[in-house]
């Protein structure tokens, strides 16, 4: 049956073991090596290469007493290629012993969260990207990230690359289009792993932008927004200031035309007006003479006089003169 032993990337181990054999017999020598076979299969019963003989040396050593029975391997600063199976054997001066389990060593990195950034400045209605990169893993299998569970995201991508230490760094992107509903949102990434005794956490905030272009659109339809108001408001005010003077204006007519027509000759009427040289001639009636007005044919084919000119010959034409 094998037996198996965890260990941490970096620390040090032991692989305990312990033997005995008949008490006739003298213990010779022992070697631990390296299983090559199968996972079900035993270890070697033939005797094994050198090749896959454990050295004791400042990595490899007997940590304890091998005449009274212990076979403790110790290992220090474990590494991934230090993960296998190690078999134990001893010999006597009449036989050799193996056990055919031996020992599995399994071994486990601690991760990290080394990176959680956005690609860019969010901006709204502008697709974008939130990467968490997990290093330091191992085993692969045994690692799970959940990131920003409360966005939901266009597409999810996956993808790891190997380190020369063989441990993974692991990389989880997720794609979305920011807008208003992620402004200040906390993004965060949860590590899991065999090697963690609690999840790993990292938090960003989304910082929401609004669009450039949509800004500068909002900024210049505003102004003119503005400009159209101006605009209104002062062409209502000249119509209200106007139509106040009409009606300043229009109170003192009144009085002006009654004061005008106190002071007016009935005018001729209309057959009465006509256009010319203004000729005397008299007329004898007791004790008056009149002065009639008449005009040429000549000036009567020019245009109508105006209003002040028809006032003043009318006036002239009505006036009654003495006899002299």
């Amino acid at each position: 049956m094998t037996r198996s032993v965890s260990a941490l990337k970096g620390q040090d181990t032991q692989l305990n073991c312990l033997f005995q054999f008949p008490p006739e017999q003298t213990y010779n020598r022992s070697v631990w090596f390296i299983h090559k076979g199968k996972e079900h299969e035993s270890c070697l019963t033939d005797e094994p290469p050198l090749h896959i003989t454990i050295n004791y040396t400042e990595r490899f050593s007997l940590a304890a007493n091998i005449k009274n029975g212990s076979c403790t391997l110790g290992i220090r600063s474990i590494t991934i290629s230090d993960e296998r199976r190690y078999c134990f054997r001893f010999y006597t001066n009449e036989n050799r012993w193996t056990d055919k389990g031996g020992v599995t060593l399994r071994v486990k990195a601690t991760p990290v969260i080394s990176e959680l950034y956005l690609k860019e400045p969010p901006n709204e209605g502008i697709t974008n990207n939130i990467t968490c990169k997990v290093s330091n893993v191992y085993p692969r299998e045994s690692l799970n990230i959940a990131l920003c569970a409360d966005i939901v995201p266009k597409n999810e991508t996956l993808s790891e690359q190997r380190e020369p230490d063989l441990t993974f760094n692991v990389i989880k992107t997720v794609v979305f289009t920011p807008s208003k509903f992620h402004h200040q949102k906390y993004c965060t990434c949860n590590v899991t792993h065999s090697a963690l005794q609690q999840p790993l956490l990292k938090t960003v905030i989304i910082e929401f932008q609004y669009n450039s272009n949509i800004a500068v659109g909002v900024g210049i339809t505003t102004i003119l927004l503005l400009f159209i108001i101006i605009i209104v408001l002062l062409y209502c005010y000249k119509q209200t200031k106007g139509k106040g003077k009409a009606m300043s204006m229009s109170s003192t007519l009144p009085t002006n035309n009654a004061a005008h027509s106190e002071n007016a000759v009935e005018a001729p009427s209309q057959e009465s007006q006509t256009e010319g040289n203004i000729v005397n001639e008299h007329f004898e009636e007791p004790g008056l003479v009149y002065s009639e007005v008449e005009f040429s044919q000549k000036e009567k084919q020019n245009n109508k006089p105006n209003e002040d000119q028809q006032m003043h010959m009318t006036e002239y034409s009505s006036v009654a003169f003495r006899k002299y």
